[in-house]
């Protein structure tokens, strides 16, 4: 990803809630988002090539798990900062995605944690469940956007009862 400076002056930074280490991404999406919002126009550069050499372990199950966490961590961060949106009843419906996960699971069989892959079922529960449970936790919070917004709120803002 390559930004010209001036599209940052429009909208503002990266959000620092969001990336490797605390989400594990996000930031590039919510960033995109803004740029398009702000009118500015996303091009591809397909005469670039690219090489990406990831870790063998990356590719093991406990890493799936582990990205299906944060990916659902970060699609309730979106939905909430930057969507303005809801989910309704989420503890009911975390409940629910977690009873199927170790309903499957069972019938299933039980995985090593070494090795690779996952399946597409328990990797899409994995991912909604942390997305409800970690959406109950910001919707106590005060949105960090306007609806759509550009630019972050001031990161002083105190939490809020829901």
């Amino acid at each position: 990803m390559a930004v010209h400076r001036h599209v940052f002056d429009r909208i503002g930074e990266f959000d620092e809630e969001l990336g490797p280490g605390i989400t594990g991404g996000g930031e590039e999406s919510l960033l995109s988002w803004q740029i398009m919002e702000a009118g500015f126009t996303i091009t591809g550069a397909l005469d670039v090539q690219v090489e990406h050499h990831l870790a063998p372990e990356r590719l093991q199950y406990k890493s799936w798990i582990n990205a299906a966490r944060l990916k659902g961590e970060e699609d309730a961060y979106h939905l909430h900062h930057w969507i303005h949106g809801g989910m309704r009843f989420p503890r009911l419906m975390r409940y629910y995605y977690q009873t199927k996960l170790s309903l499957r699971r069972a019938f299933a069989g039980r995985r090593k944690l070494d090795t690779e892959g996952i399946a597409p079922w328990e990797l899409s529960y994995l991912r909604d469940s942390a997305k409800l449970a970690r959406f109950e936790v910001e919707r106590c919070r005060e949105r960090n956007y306007d609806l759509r917004g550009l630019r972050k709120h001031n990161p002083d803002r105190q939490t809020v009862a829901v």
